[in-house]
């Protein structure tokens, strides 16, 4: 109903969140479907749960038969249900994806899976700074990603391809990510410094 008391969405539905003029999440039969703005079903109403919708981007994540994937506003499906979860990211296209106990990367700008959902953990090499503003994201820097395999970090590009080799132990959160063209990674219990290459810059003394 708008301001002067006009139906805009019939009461046919269990639960309504309007989160723009544009769109509106809703319940119906206790299943989840996106309408426009006027009431007209974009979304069929065939969904479990929302990971997020992103009217700037104009996609989803939704769940189906226990499954996440991503659909545009408009319904069309872009890349299939399979991840357990959406865990991470949604910066600079790149979301961080779970199967089973194994994580995984996909760049929804680009709708395709960069990383299938083999490592035992990914981490996306954000720096976080504050400003006056609040908390903000630098770039994606050098775009590397640090990835985990057998325990051990290496990293990859954002093409998935194995840039620095699974040779790294565990570190604090800000370890094992480049700063400018340096990571801080541990070898051996010993901290030393690596380039995008990996060739050691700093030796393995600290």
């Amino acid at each position: 109903m708008n301001i002067n008391g006009d139906t805009i969405i019939a009461a046919q539905y269990e639960q309504i969140n309007p989160f723009s003029e544009n769109y509106v999440l809703a319940v119906k039969g206790a299943k989840l479907g996106l309408l426009d703005g006027k009431g007209k079903v974009l979304i069929p109403f065939e969904y479990d749960d929302n990971r997020g919708i992103w009217e700037d981007e104009n996609i989803c994540f939704l769940k189906k038969n226990g499954k996440y994937g991503m659909l545009n506003l408009q319904g069309e499906i872009l890349l299939p249900f399979n991840y357990d979860e959406i865990v991470s990211g949604g910066k600079f296209g790149l979301m961080g994806v779970q199967i089973g106990e194994k994580f995984g990367l996909i760049d929804y700008q680009k709708q395709k899976e960069i990383l299938p959902c083999e490592y035992e953990n990914v981490k996306l090499g954000y720096i976080r700074r504050w400003s006056w503003g609040g908390y903000e994201y630098n770039d994606l820097t050098n775009h590397l990603i640090a990835v985990k395999n057998n325990g051990r970090w290496g990293f990859v590009d954002l093409n998935g391809k194995l840039v620095v080799p699974f040779k790294y132990e565990d570190g604090e959160q800000e370890d094992n990510i480049f700063y400018g063209n340096a990571a801080a990674v541990i070898l051996n219990k010993r901290y030393g410094l690596i380039d995008t290459l990996g060739n050691v810059i700093a030796p393995f003394e600290y």
